[in-house]
C-alpha cells in the first residue's frame, strides 16, 4: 500500500489499506496498533490525495489509539503528532500545525536526544512551518539545527542534507538575502545532481528555485537557463500538460519580459495558458492570474 501510494497509484493504495483495516479489525479489535498504523496509512494517502478533512480525522484516530495504548511518551504518538502538524500546515493552520510539531519534538528529545534523524526532521518541519508564518529569523535557526544534526549522521552527499540546504535557499530568498540564498541552494542541487543525476524531480526543483533567484537577483541569462533546464527535465519526466511545465513557461515568460524580449515572453506565456486551460478550464484562477 506504501509503494502504491508514492507511485501516486492512490486508488491502489486505498484498496489495499481497506484489506488491511478489514483484516486487523477483526482480528484484534479497533483499540489496536494495527488498527493504528493503518489509520494512519489512510491518513497518508488522504494527505496526499489533497483531501485535508479526512486526513485529518484519520490522523486523530490513529492518535487517539496510540495515545490510549502508549500514553504521551513513545514514538508512535510524536509520529502522529508529525503527521497531524504537516496536515494543519497543508491546511493553513499554523498555529496548529506549530503546537502538534512541538508535542512531537518534546517526545523525540526525551526518547532519543538532541542528535537523532527524527529530532533533525522536527526541527526541519518547525522551521518550515515558522517560514510559512513570516517568522524567517526562527526558521532559519530551526532548519539549521536540523542541517547540524543530519550532517554529524549522514555526512554532506545525503538526501536530507540537500533537502536542509535547499530549505534554507528559500528561508535566505524570503530574506532577500539572495547571496546566501543562491549559495545553499546551489549546495542542495549538488548534491541531489551527483546522488540522482540530471533526470529527477528534486534536481528540477532545484533549477526552477535557482532561475528565480538568479531572476530577483536581475541575472535574467542564468535566469532563463535554469528555468530551460527545469521545462526540460519536468517535459521528459511528467509530459508537456503538467503543472510543472506550466510553471516553467510562464516563469520563463516572466524573464524574457523582464529582459525585454517580448516576442519570446509572448510565446511562453501563450504555451503556459495553453497548458493551463487543458489543466484547470478557462476560468480558473492560476490561468487568469497568467
Amino acid at each position: 500500500m506504501v509503494i502504491y501510494k508514492e507511485q501516486g497509484n492512490m486508488q491502489k493504495a486505498f484498496e489495499y489499506a481497506h484489506q488491511a483495516l478489514a483484516i486487523d479489525v477483526k482480528q484484534f479489535g479497533e483499540n489496536h496498533s494495527n488498527t493504528a498504523r493503518d489509520y494512519h496509512h489512510f491518513g497518508q494517502i488522504y494527505k496526499a490525495q489533497g483531501n485535508l478533512g479526512k486526513a485529518t480525522e484519520y490522523a486523530e484516530k490513529a492518535l487517539a489509539i496510540n495515545h490510549m495504548l502508549f500514553g504521551e511518551n513513545y514514538p508512535e504518538i510524536a509520529s502522529d503528532y508529525n503527521d497531524l502538524g504537516q496536515i494543519y500546515k497543508a491546511q493553513g493552520k499554523l498555529e496548529q500545525a506549530a503546537e502538534y510539531t512541538e508535542k512531537a519534538l518534546a517526545i523525540d528529545l526525551k526518547l532519543f536526544g538532541e542528535n537523532h534523524s527524527e529530532v533533525a526532521i522536527l526541527y526541519n518541519n518547525l522551521g518550515m512551518i515558522y517560514k510559512e508564518q513570516g517568522n524567517l529569523e526562527k526558521a532559519a535557526e530551526y532548519v539549521n539545527l536540523a542541517l547540524v544534526i543530519d550532517h554529524k549522521l549522514f555526512g554532506e552527499e545525503h538526501p536530507m542534507v540537500a533537502s536542509r540546504y535547499a530549505n534554507l535557499g528559500l528561508i535566505y530568498q524570503e530574506q532577500r538575502d539572495l547571496e546566501k540564498a543562491a549559495k545553499y541552494t546551489n549546495k542542495g542541487l549538488d548534491i541531489n545532481l551527483k546522488l540522482f543525476g540530471e533526470n529527477h524531480p528534486i534536481v528540477a526543483i532545484g533549477y526552477s528555485n535557482l532561475g528565480q533567484i538568479y531572476k530577483e537577483q536581475g541575472d535574467f541569462k542564468q535566469a532563463a537557463k535554469l528555468t530551460k533546464k527545469f521545462i526540460k527535465i519536468s517535459l521528459k519526466l511528467h509530459g508537456a500538460d503538467s503543472r510543472d511545465v506550466f510553471k516553467g513557461f510562464n516563469d520563463l515568460g516572466i524573464i524574457y519580459h523582464r529582459q525585454g524580449k517580448l516576442e519570446e515572453a509572448a510565446k511562453c506565456i501563450k504555451q503556459a495558458l495553453k497548458i493551463g486551460i487543458k489543466l484547470w478550464g478557462e476560468n480558473n484562477l492560476t490561468v487568469v492570474l497568467v
